[in-house]
């Protein structure tokens, strides 16, 4: 259900639905590049190891082809020729490619790093997690380095509500993907907003 909801919002902003790697374990690239292996039935994303094939789909993790001509936005057509992100739609654009979540917008600007090669004690230590090193000049969104303090700010508050949905998708996945969207469960009915629960209403 939760896929076809989701194939459904690919089709709405003309994009296609990323065709799925069949095989052996891919763990090994997808820990350091990000992605799902249909093998293990686990995702990755900056480190982060995402159990909810549903929670990894929403994400969007390599973002997908499209066709300039249909975008009809006018800020996500100046985003496309400035590989900006447009706030209106939520999507981001880079190297052709559209993301629909600004942490893997973020991310596909940002270069992934084997931690083992990292000299910097304390850019290692962002690594198994998050963090700025104004040493060095770099944020570290798990292993993945990013070199724009604008960017990284907005990369570690997306990856904040990751951290929050991957722990709640254990209870509830429409809660975790309500969490990234900044949307209402339809199940719980409680709706989410920058990783927080919006206080109710009174009847």
């Amino acid at each position: 259900m939760v896929r076809t909801a989701f194939a459904s919002i690919m089709l709405l902003l003309g994009l296609a639905m990323p065709s799925p790697v069949l095989g052996d374990c891919t763990c090994a690239v997808t820990r350091m590049k990000g992605g799902w292996c249909t093998e293990c039935k686990v995702g990755h994303l900056a480190s982060v190891r995402v159990e909810s094939e549903s929670l990894f789909e929403i994400l969007d993790a390599h973002g997908h082809h499209i066709n300039p001509a249909t975008i009809r936005c006018t800020s996500c057509a100046i985003a496309i020729k400035s590989e900006g992100f447009c706030e209106r739609c939520g999507m981001g654009y880079v190297d052709g490619l559209a993301y629909v979540s600004m942490l893997t917008y973020q991310i596909a600007k940002g270069t992934p790093l084997d931690p083992t090669t990292i000299a910097c004690r304390k850019c290692v230590t962002h690594a198994s997690g998050f963090g700025w090193c104004d040493t060095c000049k770099v944020g570290m969104i798990g292993n993945v380095a990013i070199r724009d303090k604008r960017d990284y700010e907005h990369a570690s508050k997306a990856f904040e509500k990751l951290l929050i949905a991957n722990e709640t998708a254990k209870k509830c996945e429409t809660c975790a993907l309500a969490i990234v969207t900044d949307s209402t469960c339809p199940k719980c009915k409680i709706t989410y907003k920058d990783g927080k629960k919006r206080p109710t209403a009174d009847p």
